[in-house]
């Protein structure tokens, strides 16, 4: 896959319940990158989170259950009103989207405890060019198929 056009960098507040990022069309895949340092309260850790063990003994979880406690996650808000989309960034991620629709990201906290974040992470995104295989696949399918993405080595398509 190619660039398209140059990347965005946007710098990711801990104490903003959403930035955004931009908009996203059908078949286009996204490379982000983040890095940088953050602080929820008293408890620095980069894009990546950490985890929170007395939290976990307590079943007090952030705002995307499954990922780890301020780790930077991307929200993809479909254009067709059929549902949200939440996935790790963390230090970097690609994201393929097979509809339209806009992107956001924010550190994974309490819905209502960002007044004690502090510092920010900085933020690349490389809009990358589909390969016309991809293209030709995505509009054969339905706007209601799954979104996936990879982050590291591993795979997974939303439920």
């Amino acid at each position: 896959m190619a660039g398209v056009g140059g990347p965005e960098r946007i710098e990711v507040a801990a104490n903003e319940k959403q930035v955004h990022v931009g908009k996203a069309q059908s078949g286009e895949t996204w490379l982000f990158r983040a890095s940088g340092r953050w602080r929820d309260a008293w408890i620095p850790c980069g894009p990546q989170g950490y985890r929170n063990f007395a939290a976990d003994v307590l079943g007090i979880r952030p705002r995307v259950r499954q990922l780890p406690w301020f780790s930077l996650v991307g929200r993809f808000v479909r254009d067709t009103d059929q549902g949200v989309e939440e996935f790790c960034i963390g230090q970097e991620a690609d994201y393929t989207f097979h509809d339209s629709g806009e992107v956001v990201v924010f550190a994974n906290d309490l819905e209502d405890r960002y007044d004690n974040n502090f510092g920010s992470v900085k933020l690349r995104v490389d809009r990358l060019q589909p390969e016309p295989k991809l293209l030709s696949y995505l509009s054969s399918r339905s706007s209601s198929s799954p979104t996936t993405w990879r982050t590291g080595t591993t795979t997974t398509s939303a439920p």
